[in-house]
C-alpha cells in the first residue's frame, strides 16, 4: 500500500505581469522555506474574481505550472487572487490569497453591432415589397465614421459579408448610416423588394453593418450581422378576381319573381385561384340569393357564371342591388379581395289595385297612400333614387336637401283619377343647416322644368317625415321652403321678372298662421282681372304654414297675358298683400 504527502501551501507572494485592459498573468511560489516547496508535479488552482470576499463570479485555472494567464476580462476592474496546490491523492490545501491588481482602461476603439431585425408583412409573393426595421449601435468606446449596410435574405441562420450577395440574396443598394457616438445608435427602416424570381420558401431577413472595405475600423468584426428572428414567407403568386360583365334580366319585378344574372369572373392576377364559392345578394340587406361554385382559374383566364334566383317574397318594395361577391368563401388565395364585388340595380315593384286603397310602404321608409279608383287599371308601382335629379333653381325661399324619390307606375300612367299621398323620410344628416320645421314635399313639373309645392304638405319632425298629396306620378324631393313668419306678410314670388314664352312659371308664395280660406288674383297696370285662385281653409294655398300658386302667364280663359308688370293680391282672413310680378 503506498500514500502520497500532503501537498504545501502556495506563497501567497505573487507577482502580475502582462496587465492589459482584457487580461493579465499571475504568479506564485510553490512554498515557503519554512514550510518546504512542492515538487514539480504538483497540481495549482487559481482563482480570479472581482469580489474581495470571493463570493462573485470565479474564474479558474487548472495548471501545474506557478502562474496562470487570464483574458476576456472587464477593463479598468480591480480582481482578486487566490491558489491552492493538490497533491497526487486530490488531497488540496487551503487557498493561499493572493495580490490584486486592476486592468487598464480600454483602448479607444470602435464596434458596431446590428439588433432588433424585424419586418413587415410576414409573407409575399416574388416581387413584393417588404419593409425591414433593425438598429445599428456602436458599443465602442470610440465615434464610428458614417457607414454603410445592407439588408440579405438568408434561408439558414447564417450571414456573412461574403454570403450577403452570393449564395444569400442581397435585397438592398448600400443603405446610408451616419456617424455614431460610443454608445449611440440609430434605427432604419427601408422597404426592398423580394427578387421576382426567388423560389417559395422561408427565409430569414438579416442586416449587415459596416460593409464597404475600409470605411470604418472596429475591435470586432464578427458581431457585424444579424438576423430576424422569425421567418418571411414566400409565397406561391397571387389571384385576382374580379366580376366582369355583369346582367339581370329583368331589372325590375315582384317580391317573389325570379331573375337571371350572368357575370363573369376574371382573375387579373397572374397566380391560379383555387376553387371558391360566388355568392349572389340583394343590397341592402345582403339577403342570399345563391351560392355558385367556381372552379379554379388561371391567371389570365376567366370563367362565365349564370343562375336564375327569386327574389325574397317578403322583400319590400324600392331599389336595391343585385351583388356578385366572387370568392366570398375566401379559397382563392387573391392578393387583393377588396375588388372582387360588382352590382347591377334592380327594382322591386309592388302591386297597385284599382277596386281597393293601397298602403306601400318601400324598403328606404318611403310611404305610398293610393285611394281606391285613382289608377283605371291595375298595374305595379316602382321607386328609385336618381342618380342626378334635376337641380333646384337658384330661388332664396328654398333650399335643396339630399332627399329624392323617383315614383312611376311601370305601365307609364302618370296622371291620376285623385290625389294619393307620398311620404318621404329624412335622416339629419340630410337636412344639416337648414330649419326642420320648413321642410316641404315638392313635385317635379316635367312641364315648366321647375319643382312645385305639393298640396297639403306637412313635415312629421317626430318620426323625421315630410308628406304631401299630388294626382300625378314624378319626381319627389323634400326641400326647405320659408316665407315670412308674419300672418300674409312679404308676399314674394320667384322668378321675377319671367318669361312664359319660354315655358317659365313664377311661384307666387306666402305663408299664413292658421287654416283659412285665402285667394290670389292677377290684376294688370289697368286694374283688370287677370287670374284668379281661390282656396278652402286647410288645402294648399289656405294652409297654415307657406303656401305656393304657380301662374304660366296666361288668362284665366287660357290666353297668354302681355308682357309687362302685374300685380299679384293675396286676401286670408280680412287682411291684404301684394307684391309686383313682371312678365317679359
Amino acid at each position: 500500500m503506498s500514500t502520497y504527502t500532503l501537498a504545501v501551501a502556495p506563497s501567497g507572494a505573487a507577482a502580475f505581469t502582462g496587465v492589459s485592459s482584457f487580461s493579465f498573468i499571475v504568479y506564485w511560489d510553490s512554498g515557503t522555506a519554512q514550510t518546504g516547496y512542492n515538487p514539480d508535479t504538483t497540481n495549482y488552482v487559481a482563482q480570479i474574481t472581482t469580489a474581495s470576499d470571493f463570493t462573485g463570479t470565479l474564474i479558474s485555472s487548472a495548471t501545474r505550472n506557478l502562474w496562470a494567464s487570464y483574458g476576456d476580462l472587464t477593463a479598468k476592474t480591480t480582481y482578486y487572487a487566490r491558489v491552492k496546490a493538490v497533491n497526487a491523492d486530490g488531497i488540496a490545501t487551503a487557498f493561499a490569497i493572493l495580490d490584486t491588481t486592476r486592468t487598464s482602461p480600454a483602448p479607444p476603439h470602435t464596434d458596431l453591432l446590428i439588433q432588433n431585425v424585424t419586418f413587415s408583412p410576414a409573407s409575399g409573393v416574388a416581387g413584393s415589397s417588404v419593409t425591414v426595421n433593425f438598429r445599428v449601435l456602436n458599443q465602442g468606446n470610440a465615434p464610428a465614421a458614417a457607414t454603410h449596410a445592407w439588408i440579405c435574405l438568408s434561408a439558414d441562420s447564417v450571414l456573412t459579408k461574403a454570403s450577403c450577395g452570393s449564395t444569400d440574396p442581397k435585397l438592398s443598394g448600400n443603405i446610408s448610416v451616419p456617424g455614431l457616438a460610443a454608445g449611440v445608435y440609430t434605427d432604419i427602416s427601408e422597404t426592398v423588394a423580394i427578387s421576382s424570381d426567388q423560389a417559395t420558401g422561408n427565409y430569414y431577413i438579416g442586416a449587415i453593418a459596416a460593409v464597404l472595405a475600409g470605411e470604418v475600423e472596429q475591435s470586432d468584426e464578427t458581431n457585424d450581422s444579424s438576423l430576424s428572428t422569425t421567418q418571411f414567407t414566400v409565397v406561391p403568386p397571387y389571384a385576382d378576381l374580379i366580376v366582369q360583365n355583369l346582367a339581370a334580366s329583368p331589372l325590375s319585378g315582384l317580391a317573389g319573381s325570379t331573375v337571371t344574372v350572368s357575370f363573369r369572373i376574371f382573375n387579373q392576377g397572374p397566380g391560379t385561384a383555387s376553387t371558391s364559392t360566388a355568392r349572389l345578394l340583394l343590397a341592402p340587406g345582403n339577403a342570399q340569393l345563391a351560392d355558385l361554385s367556381v372552379g379554379t382559374i388561371l391567371g389570365g383566364a376567366f370563367n362565365d357564371k349564370s343562375a336564375t334566383v327569386s327574389i325574397p317574397s317578403s322583400t319590400a318594395f324600392g331599389p336595391y342591388r343585385i351583388t356578385v361577391a366572387a370568392d366570398f368563401s375566401a379559397t382563392a388565395n387573391q392578393s387583393d379581395a377588396s375588388n372582387d364585388r360588382a352590382s347591377v340595380n334592380f327594382h322591386v315593384t309592388t302591386e297597385v289595385k284599382t277596386g281597393s286603397d293601397n298602403t306601400l310602404v318601400a324598403e328606404d321608409g318611403t310611404k305610398v297612400v293610393i285611394p281606391a279608383g285613382s289608377i283605371s287599371s291595375q298595374t305595379q308601382l316602382r321607386l328609385s333614387t336618381p342618380a342626378d335629379p334635376p337641380k333646384v333653381a337658384n330661388d332664396p325661399g328654398i333650399r335643396a336637401t339630399s332627399v329624392v324619390r323617383e315614383i312611376r307606375l311601370e305601365d307609364g300612367t302618370k296622371q291620376l283619377n285623385k290625389k294619393i299621398t307620398i311620404t318621404l323620410p329624412y335622416t339629419a344628416g340630410d337636412i344639416a343647416g337648414l330649419k326642420e320645421e320648413s321642410l316641404r314635399l315638392f313635385f317635379y313639373d316635367e312641364n315648366t322644368s321647375g319643382w312645385g309645392l305639393a298640396s297639403n304638405s306637412t313635415v312629421d319632425k317626430t318620426n323625421k317625415t315630410v308628406s304631401g298629396m299630388v294626382n300625378h306620378l314624378s319626381l319627389f324631393r323634400i326641400l326647405e321652403f320659408t316665407t315670412s313668419g308674419a300672418p300674409l306678410g312679404a308676399v314674394t314670388n320667384y322668378p321675377n321678372p319671367f318669361s312664359p314664352l319660354r315655358g317659365q312659371t313664377t311661384k307666387i308664395r306666402y305663408s299664413l298662421d292658421q287654416d283659412q280660406d285665402a285667394s290670389a288674383r292677377i290684376y294688370d297696370s289697368f286694374g283688370m282681372l287677370v287670374r284668379e285662385w281661390t282656396f278652402a281653409a286647410g288645402q294648399t294655398g289656405g294652409a297654415a304654414g307657406p303656401n305656393e300658386v304657380a301662374w304660366d302667364g296666361r288668362t284665366g280663359d287660357g290666353r297668354m297675358a302681355a308682357a309687362g308688370a302685374y300685380i299679384c293680391v293675396i286676401k286670408s282672413g280680412g287682411k291684404t298683400a301684394r307684391t309686383v310680378v313682371v312678365s317679359k
